[in-house]
């Protein structure tokens, strides 16, 4: 994997928002008919939790707005960064997830650590990847740039691949830290979800609260 940047954090309400008040147009156009959107919350301060209800095309154009030559990560980058040099099998090593690590379900309603929420990006520093990357699992899984093929077999190499999906009536990206703060940490064990090596297609016009992302730069 060539070298590059990626952010230590989930992109936030708070750098959101600015990317909306720079252009209204730019507002989540879901985001007023899911009470579980963060953007627009009431009745507590989610300015510092991830952004989610939003689709792979505003989470691409965030990034290229933010600048710096910031743009989505790869599936690759995403990878190196959460499993390191050892093939560890979480971000923070081996030892099965719980609410030590990240923002995950704890007990049958216990959503966001029995919160029923994200939480606000970096409340879990134990859960780190070995390079200070946080919440890589847990609090909301990861819109990446690539478009989604079966395995990694025959996929084209960092920095190569064209953005346009060759399936242009049912295009899918790649979903990754499939563990987030409504899934229950047992099933990730038992379903291998949220293993850094998992991973999910997901049609790019598709949202729900689950997701957000993060940005990364070539180096």
């Amino acid at each position: 994997v060539p070298s590059f940047y990626m952010d230590r954090f989930e992109v936030t309400v708070a750098a959101f928002r600015r990317y909306v008040e720079d252009d209204p147009k730019n507002k989540p156009p879901h985001a007023d008919s899911w009470k579980h959107c963060n953007y627009i919350r009431e009745g507590g301060n989610f300015e510092n939790h991830p952004v989610n209800c939003v689709d792979w095309h505003q989470a691409n154009a965030y990034c290229e707005w933010a600048g710096g030559g910031r743009r989505l990560c790869s599936e690759s980058e995403w990878e190196k960064a959460a499993r390191g040099w050892d093939g560890r099998m979480y971000p923070w090593g081996n030892e099965q997830p719980s609410c030590e690590y990240a923002v995950l379900m704890e007990g049958e309603w216990g959503a966001g650590c029995k919160t029923g929420f994200t939480w606000p990006v970096g409340s879990k520093p134990a859960g780190a990847s070995p390079y200070g990357v946080e919440d890589m699992e847990g609090n909301v899984n990861e819109m990446v740039a690539d478009c989604y093929q079966d395995e990694y077999h025959g996929a084209p190499p960092d920095g190569s691949a064209d953005l346009d999906c060759p399936d242009k009536d049912f295009t899918e990206r790649v979903r990754r830290g499939l563990g987030d703060f409504n899934t229950d940490p047992g099933e990730l064990g038992g379903k291998l979800l949220s293993r850094v090596y998992s991973r999910q297609g997901f049609r790019e016009d598709s949202f729900n609260i689950e997701s957000g992302f993060r940005c990364c730069r070539s180096r």
